[in-house]
């Protein structure tokens, strides 16, 4: 449906400057959880769901049509900006989106910071996984996209909707 060609960093990132592109969210539970669309040409291309955790915003869920998923992840931290997001702590995370991770770690205008040991967001996993999923993200510069707020309805239960449809559960999505 949807797919993006990687051109340069700047087109990358603000080709939300499209007018067809709309965020729209709805924050609960005294805004310790966030639900965010993305519509263009008024039909979902993605949904990201990130609730507060131990003062980081925890990726709970996201689903998104190929090459956007990566703009989920930006409008999380552009609207909590300057907080960080982290990888769902529960391991159960979609095999797709560990490139999205990697790539934040080479993304100059995204900071990283390794989750230690000591740290109370620390899970214990594979080698072949901790370097990408006990680490913290942000944008280095806030991205002032416009975020227009919806009724829990729309965002929410469209959201879930969504996502219900791209994963329907029949893959592996815990690592171990």
């Amino acid at each position: 449906m949807f797919e993006l060609v990687f051109s340069d960093y700047t087109s990358y990132l603000f080709e939300s400057e499209n007018n067809s592109f709309r965020y729209y969210f709805y924050a609960e539970k005294k805004d310790q959880i966030l639900h965010i669309i993305l519509l263009a040409d008024n039909q979902i291309i993605g949904f990201i769901n990130p609730w507060n955790y131990n003062d980081d915003w925890e990726i709970v869920s996201v689903a998104a049509e190929k090459g956007y998923g990566y703009k989920m992840h930006e409008a999380v931290m552009d609207f909590i900006y300057p907080k960080w997001i982290i990888p769902v702590r529960n391991r159960a995370i979609q095999p797709e989106l560990i490139n999205t991770y990697i790539k934040f770690i080479d993304r100059p205008d995204v900071e990283t910071e390794k989750i230690t040991k000591n740290d109370e967001n620390f899970v214990k996993i594979s080698e072949e996984y901790d370097n990408w999923f006990n680490r913290r993200y942000r944008l280095k510069n806030k991205l002032n996209i416009n975020f227009e707020n919806a009724d829990y309805n729309f965002v929410k239960r469209a959201g879930l909707k969504f996502f219900e449809k791209k994963y329907p559960w029949k893959s592996k999505t815990t690592l171990d």
